[in-house]
């Protein structure tokens, strides 16, 4: 199993929800996956506030992975866990690890 966490400063002249969704796409494309492999209902994250954050769970072939991406005002963060597609303790380790985190 692996886990990132990882920031992106936004230009003011920029649209934070355009670049987070080309993230998520880009984060999608990382692991061969697309829309058809998301995950429904990946749910919320605690600590987070649900109105700056979204949360992506992927199952395919060679990965299972959660993405939470969390928007404050300028700044994207993103918080991702990969393990393999038949990884029992993906779940628990991905709730743990994303609700440990001191999102700002």
């Amino acid at each position: 199993m692996n886990f990132a966490l990882a920031e992106l400063a936004v230009p003011p002249t920029a649209s934070t929800k355009e670049l987070r969704d080309a993230w998520r796409l880009a984060s999608l494309a990382s692991i061969q996956a697309d829309e058809s492999q998301v995950v429904a209902g990946a749910g919320q994250i605690q600590g987070a506030r649900a109105a700056a954050t979204l949360v992506t769970r992927v199952i395919n072939n060679t990965h299972q992975a959660q993405f939470v991406w969390f928007i404050t005002d300028q700044t994207i963060y993103q918080a991702a866990v990969y393990a393999k597609p038949n990884d029992k303790a993906f779940a628990e380790a991905a709730e743990t690890y994303m609700s440990g985190i001191q999102w700002p």
